[in-house]
């Protein structure tokens, strides 16, 4: 089984690369030869988070290749080591970043977010290092209401800038380093309202705990949920909930879930100017 770009990756994947190497503040690639783009899928690391295995796919965005006889290596004061890495093999280079999957079974996998970016390449100018390039994470550490993401990041990938002796021009001083992305816990995908309300009705399943908890952040709006039957009557009807909160237990105006217990229900979400992350029961 080998996860692969497909033919949408490719196309997106120009887009993606045109718009990098017309931002001056992002790091230039060492070579654009147009005829060389095309997009990879190196590593990906997959764990199992709440009953779902998730993917992190570290995607690479091919910008250039030369030939070992290409006459731009005689205009560059390379050290032996890498002049006969050039030699040999030429160069090539690109830059990566990660994406988001999911899958319930490990053979069908659900591309997320459009396929932008989960972590991508950092900015210049703040001294970080995975500025170009990157080996994704592999699964996160908890800590707290937090999911910690530890991944490689480099400033450079071709030969010609991975050289390390400062009297020739392929120095590349203090290249790489393991950085740190720190999300929200479930903070993978969320369903957002602006300031018209909308309205999230869930597939009928069996209450199966006795307190409903919600991880979501209201900015400026509010949310409200109730439990309804099988035919649509309100079973519990909440308050209404603002704020930013990882774990809130809803408080019920009416009805109690407990009294619920091993019933068929649906869960209506009523929201405005929110970001819902996830809910559960326990």
């Amino acid at each position: 089984m080998v996860f692969h770009a497909d033919a949408e990756d490719q196309e997106i994947g120009r887009r993606v690369i045109g718009a990098r190497l017309t931002n001056p503040n992002l790091r230039q690639t060492e070579y654009n030869t147009p005829e060389h783009y095309s997009i990879q899928i190196y590593n990906m690391g997959v764990f199992l988070y709440e009953g779902i295995f998730i993917g992190m796919p570290t995607v690479f965005h091919h910008t250039g290749k030369v030939s070992k006889d290409w006459y731009g290596f005689d205009k560059i004061n390379l050290s032996p080591y890498i002049s006969g890495l050039v030699q040999a093999h030429g160069d090539y280079t690109g830059f990566h970043h990660v994406q988001l999957v999911c899958s319930r079974d490990l053979r069908n996998w659900i591309r997320l977010g459009e396929r932008k970016p989960f972590i991508d390449t950092s900015p210049l100018g703040g001294g970080a290092y995975d500025t170009q390039t990157m080996r994704g994470p592999s699964s996160p550490l908890e800590r707290g209401d937090e999911l910690w993401f530890y991944y490689t990041g480099y400033k450079q990938y071709a030969f010609i800038s991975s050289g390390n002796d400062p009297s020739y021009e392929d120095y590349m001083p203090d290249a790489g380093a393991v950085c740190l992305a720190v999300l929200r816990r479930d903070g993978f995908m969320s369903l957002d309202a602006d300031g018209q309300e909308g309205t999230l009705l869930t597939q009928p399943f069996k209450v199966n705990g006795k307190e409903l908890f919600l991880n979501l952040d209201v900015e400026g709006g509010e949310l409200s949920t109730e439990i309804l039957s099988l035919n649509g009557t309100p079973l519990a009807i909440s308050t209404n909930i603002r704020g930013n909160h990882t774990a809130i237990q809803i408080q019920w105006k009416e009805g109690k879930l407990a009294e619920l217990l091993g019933q068929k229900v649906y869960l209506r979400i009523n929201l405005r100017q929110t970001q819902l992350y996830s809910y559960w029961f326990d």
